[in-house]
Parts: structure tokens; sequence; C-alpha cells
């Protein structure tokens, strides 16, 4: 495992595919349960498994890098409710293609607050990840 770690391309297909079984899993979960439930019991089981790869890895010390972890969680709390009560309401063919399109909202925050460059590339991306929105919502 630590092998696989070291490689970031590697690392994002793993992501890909353990979010593709994810996303599949989230709607069974949210239509067997009430979203709520769905989502608390997702979220306490996510955070046990970052717990327990942890404990071994970090080291734990109080940094500034804290309170901006602990808004992450929160703010990954209140869309993982939102995103279980979309999923009992809608197809996860559509829901999960269109929550992914907060990577549009991360590019420019990233460029306003991060300095990052924005490119043509990263435009035409925007671009096409809008007209995905608008052809996924109807």
């Amino acid at each position: 495992m630590r092998v696989l770690l070291k490689d970031w391309q590697i690392m994002i297909v793993i992501y890909l595919m353990l979010c593709g079984v994810w996303g599949v899993l989230a709607k069974i979960a949210a239509t067997r349960l009430d979203p709520l439930l769905a989502s608390c019991i997702a979220t306490t089981c996510a955070c046990l498994t970052v717990v327990g790869y942890a404990v071994n890895t970090v080291s734990f010390r109080i940094s500034s890098g804290v309170l901006v972890a602990g808004t992450c969680g929160v703010l990954g709390g209140f869309s993982s409710i939102l995103l279980y009560r979309a999923l009992k309401q809608a197809p996860a063919s559509i829901v999960l293609p269109l929550s992914s399109l907060y990577l549009v909202v991360t590019v420019i925050l990233s460029h306003l607050f991060l300095g990052e460059a924005l490119r043509a590339r990263h435009y035409a991306g925007i671009g096409l990840a809008i007209l995905s929105f608008m052809l996924l919502a109807r």
C-alpha cells in the first residue's frame, strides 16, 4: 500500500474507482434509509477509517491547520447531508455527476484566494462543466 501512495496518478485512479463504487452504494443507502441516517453512518465510518489509518502515520499536534481541517469537516458534513437527500429524490446517474461539478467552484476559488493560475484549458474545462450541468440537469 505504501508504494501505491507514492505515485499520485495511481492514487487518483484508485480514488476514482472507490468513488464510483461509493456512488452506487450511497444511492442504495439513501433509498433504504432516511438520508440523514445514511449520511451519519457513512460519515462516521469514513471518520473511523481515516483515524484508523492516521493513528500510526501522523504526529498529532496543534497547529494553524487544525481550524482549517475542522472547517473542512463541517463543510463536508453539511455537503454529505445534502448529497444523501438529493440521492433519495433523484437518480444517482444524475445527482453524482452534477455533484462533481464542485470542482468548478474549487478551480475558481483556488484562483481567487490561492493565486493559482487559470489558463485557457481551465476556462474551457469550466465551460464544458457548465455545459454538462445543463445537459444532465434536464
